[in-house]
């Protein structure tokens, strides 16, 4: 169970105005914390020491003891949109896992995390799920996003590595809850550059959020993803990854960036972007 905490510690967006030593030293000081989590003072802008508890129903398959702990969480991150998007992701994720598999992981009963701030608390829940017939062929399709992930990884519970292209993941299917919460599939190009200052690239597909490129915040299930291809592909090659940066793009042109090294996200439009360098041109010519 304390695997399933750490999972939730790490609700952690980045800035473009912090710098990232400060950042890891409060998230640990906030960890540390055994008691008040707000009284906690932490240099980065926006980020709080919370209480975190996880509750766990009685009928969960590995029901334990409710557990609470400090964790370190940008409360601008708490948002309505942010809660539709981390559960929507979930339920889905939760799905495609249990069809690959059949490890039962969508019949785990609910659980919830809420957080307790000085500026703002709220409660994601989790587990639980149930899906029609429809949601099962999109969820075992090979077109499904997160299916075409597993795919670009390969070497993971006996699945042939694919190679997959930009239009497979523009064009994978997701469940319709996922695109209710306004979530897309999306490209990602990544690069990671190694200690002996060698480049490797990869290309895979992964949930973009709107809620994420219009914050600029990344959301659980993102951060974690990133981290978990980094961590992947450093083991695969068997070198020590400095840091990444990876370029998600979705199907309305929308754009986010990150850099590990730096912690800053940031967004733009390519579509919107292209209308307007044509707009000029008509106006030039």
């Amino acid at each position: 169970m304390y695997n399933l905490v750490i999972l939730f510690i790490f609700l952690i967006s980045q800035t473009s105005t912090d710098k990232v030593e400060d950042r890891f030293t409060d998230i640990m000081n906030c960890f540390s914390e055994d008691n008040s989590c707000s009284s906690v003072s932490l240099k980065t802008k926006n980020l709080e020491c919370c209480k975190l508890t996880i509750n766990f129903e009685k009928d969960y398959d590995y029901y334990d003891e409710d557990t609470s702990v400090c964790a370190a969480v940008f409360t601008n991150y708490i948002s309505d949109d942010m809660k539709k998007s981390v559960e929507a992701m979930a339920r889905e994720e939760f799905g495609v896992i249990d069809y690959f598999t059949g490890l039962g992981i969508s019949s785990i009963g609910k659980f919830s995390t809420t957080y307790k701030c000085k500026k703002k608390s709220a409660t994601f829940t989790f587990g639980g799920y149930t899906y029609t017939d429809s949601e099962i062929q999109i969820l075992k399709s090979d077109d499904n996003c997160f299916r075409l992930y597993y795919y670009s990884v390969g070497d993971v519970l006996g699945i042939t590595k694919k190679n997959i292209a930009k239009n497979d993941c523009l064009k994978a299917k997701i469940l319709q809850t996922t695109k209710n919460a306004n979530i897309q599939c999306g490209y990602s190009e990544f690069t990671i550059l190694w200690s002996d200052n060698t480049n490797t690239d990869f290309n895979t597909c992964y949930y973009l959020p709107k809620a994420a490129v219009k914050s600029k915040q990344l959301d659980t299930q993102t951060q974690s993803f990133l981290d978990k291809m980094n961590s992947y592909i450093s083991t695969r090659e068997r070198k020590t990854s400095k840091s990444y940066k990876v370029t998600i793009t979705d199907s309305n042109g929308n754009v986010l960036t990150y850099d590990s090294a730096t912690g800053i996200v940031s967004k733009e439009n390519y579509i919107k972007a292209k209308i307007f360098i044509l707009f000029i041109l008509f106006l030039v010519f």
